[in-house]
């Protein structure tokens, strides 16, 4: 069954439509349009199967594989889940579990990745002319950027485009490790079963203290007031952790080992191990998170996940 109205929760692309899978707690997702034929899709509106039955299903569906580290096949189909499966929790292989969850979160970090480096790509360009010869549209592109990067004070009116800005650009806009985002989730959510994660779209345990922007710890410090921010749907909870690694004053170091990496040869399969190191600022147990991120990462061998890219055309 197709949905109209709500094609542009996702960087547009002509060629996709959005379906509903069915079921009583129906979960929409963004599906090319050249697999809306395959007869496929009609069966599993009509089935009966778990909704992690049905995701695993329409992954096969569109050729979306689990990566294997032998598999050299690379480019995933653009597929978005606003939400997780309700049953995710109720998958007791865990490795099968495991696998759905990479595979939902992998193609959402993917376009977040994709959305930075459109934005990094009109940076580099502008930054290869004087400040001087910049239009007024193209100052108040790169101020916009500038703001909500928090380089510059959202209050400050006429702010001067320099060439310090820009520089302080490049670092702050870049892409996050496919690795680090899956193995922070999966730690952070219990690999997408906790109440956070399920209710309340939260893949990243990011805190807030407004109370009507978050869900309430059960068993928060009586002298602790935050709660855990939640989201409208999974894409703004990876484009929130994003933001943050990208903007906050406790991820500088993060961001300058970052940039340094990217003179190296990197993004590579490598680079998200290493910049585990400058996350201690992510957890009150810096040192325990960190050794805890690297394991998930090698045991479940995400670096593979740095190879992959979102298909942008039809096969």
């Amino acid at each position: 069954m197709l949905i109209t109205g709500i094609a542009n929760f996702f960087i547009p692309r002509n060629w996709i439509k959005n379906v509903n899978l069915g079921g009583s707690e129906a979960i929409p997702v963004v599906i090319p349009m050249f697999f809306e034929n395959s007869g496929e899709l009609n069966k599993l509106n009509l089935s009966k199967a778990s909704e992690s039955k049905k995701i695993e299903r329409l992954f096969e569906l569109t050729l979306q594989k689990y990566p294997d580290p032998k598999n050299r096949q690379n480019t995933l189909a653009p597929i978005f889940l606003w939400r997780l499966p309700n049953d995710l929790s109720k998958i007791d292989d865990l490795n099968n579990r495991k696998k759905i969850f990479i595979q939902i979160m992998t193609p959402l970090i993917l376009e977040q990745n994709f959305t930075i480096l459109k934005d990094r790509a009109r940076l580099e360009l502008l930054e290869k002319k004087l400040t001087s010869d910049l239009s007024n549209t193209e100052k108040n592109w790169l101020i916009g950027i500038a703001k909500y990067y928090k380089i510059v004070d959202n209050k400050k009116i006429n702010p001067a485009v320099t060439t310090l800005l820009i520089r302080e650009l490049r670092t702050k806009l870049d892409v996050i490790p496919v690795a680090l985002a899956i193995a922070q989730s999966a730690l952070e959510t219990g690999w997408g079963t906790s109440r956070f994660a399920i209710f309340g779209n939260a893949l990243f345990g990011q805190r807030t203290w407004d109370s009507k922007q978050g869900m309430r710890p059960l068993r928060r410090d009586p002298d602790k007031q935050h709660s855990v921010r939640t989201f409208g749907k999974l894409s703004e909870s990876v484009a929130d952790y994003s933001h943050n690694l990208n903007s906050s004053p406790y991820y500088k170091d993060f961001r300058s080992e970052r940039a340094k990496l990217r003179t190296n040869n990197a993004p590579n399969t490598s680079w998200g191990f290493l910049l585990t190191q400058h996350l201690a600022h992510y957890s009150e147990d810096e040192g325990h998170y960190i050794k805890t991120i690297q394991d998930i990462m090698l045991d479940n061998q995400l670096s593979h996940l740095e190879n992959l890219t979102l298909s942008s055309n039809p096969e």
